[in-house]
Order: structure tokens, then C-alpha cells, then sequence
């Protein structure tokens, strides 16, 4: 179940990442909503699934926070900024993740 989760997760904060790419100006085609909930879905899924670390939980809960903000704040900046931050949290912790594992 453990990996499972971890897949789940990094599943959801992929899905996450590629939304901004498919963010388009034409309201009908914008599958920037559905890719956001579907990864912070699968993200908080695959944290449930496995033992979740402090800093996994806090990009989680940024990549919440920045679809809260995308949906109900006008300026993007605040969006684009807490979005940015998870992936890098997310990004940070894999790579410091790995180099404690071969440290051991």
C-alpha cells in the first residue's frame, strides 16, 4: 500500500504541474479546474495510502490553497506563486529523498 501511495502521489502532483500548461484563455476548453482537483484528489489519496512526511503534506496543502486561489482570487500572481512553491517542495524533498536513501 505504501507504494501505491507514493505512486498516487506523484501521480496527483504531476497532474498538478501540467495544469498550467493547458490553462487557455476560452472558458469551454480550460482544463486547468479538472486537472488541479483530479491531482490534489489523487495527491491527498496517495497520502492516505502511505506514511506522508511533514513537507509532502505542506506541498499538498499549497497545491490546495492555489486552486482555492485560482478559482475565487482574482490576481494570478498569488496562484502561480503557491503553485510554484509546492513543485518545488515536491521536487526538493524527492531529491533529498533519494540522496538519504543512498547515503545508507
Amino acid at each position: 500500500m505504501n507504494k501505491l501511495g507514493k505512486v498516487l502521489q506523484w501521480f496527483g502532483f504531476i497532474l498538478i504541474a501540467l495544469g498550467p500548461f493547458f490553462a487557455l484563455e476560452d472558458t469551454y476548453a480550460n482544463h486547468l479546474p479538472r486537472l488541479m482537483i483530479s491531482g490534489s484528489t489523487f495527491a491527498l489519496l496517495g497520502s492516505l495510502l502511505s506514511k506522508p512526511r511533514k513537507v509532502e503534506i505542506l506541498a499538498i496543502c499549497l497545491g490546495i490553497l492555489s486552486l482555492i486561489a485560482y478559482f475565487y482570487l482574482d490576481q494570478r500572481l498569488i496562484y502561480k506563486i503557491l503553485i510554484i512553491t509546492s513543485l518545488v517542495l515536491v521536487v526538493v524533498h524527492g531529491i533529498l529523498d533519494k540522496k538519504n536513501y543512498h547515503s545508507k
